[in-house]
């Protein structure tokens, strides 16, 4: 029996990348998309020193985990 799809995105390793910020992103936004589930707003937040409050500024440049 081969790997499953699933076994495959539960072994790929995590990866901190950068986006650009765009007009009304939020980090809510991003952390809907992030790997890093429960607290993923406030671990954003404090990869980009925003935390505990704050938004990005459209053109800023944003560390985002993958």
């Amino acid at each position: 029996v081969g790997p499953r799809p699933q076994d495959d995105k539960a072994d790929k390793p995590l990866a901190l990348k950068t986006v650009t910020a765009k007009a009304g992103m939020t980090y809510r936004d991003l952390a809907r998309q992030s790997p890093l589930g429960k607290h993923a707003e406030s671990t954003l937040r404090l990869l980009n020193a925003a935390y505990p409050s704050g938004e990005p500024i459209p053109g800023q440049i944003l560390k985002v985990v993958e």
